[in-house]
């Protein structure tokens, strides 16, 4: 992976974490990015990184 696909997906990321945060439903965003920032992968692995940082998210919160 080249630095601007990381980078765009880094900032999809800090978007959907943004909106997630406020009102539910970043990973409407976070998916399609990574759909599109990892074309080459397998259905399996972008879903799975996305269910990973919606259970990371939605954890955060209940730590402290």
């Amino acid at each position: 992976m080249t630095p601007a696909p990381a980078g765009l997906l880094l900032l999809a990321a800090v978007f959907a974490g943004f909106v997630d945060a406020v009102a539910g439903g970043g990973g409407l965003i976070r998916a399609p990015a990574l759909f599109a920032g990892l074309p080459r992968a397998r259905p399996a692995t972008p879903f799975g990184a996305n269910k990973i940082a919606s259970i990371f998210g939605a954890r955060d919160p209940f730590a402290s």
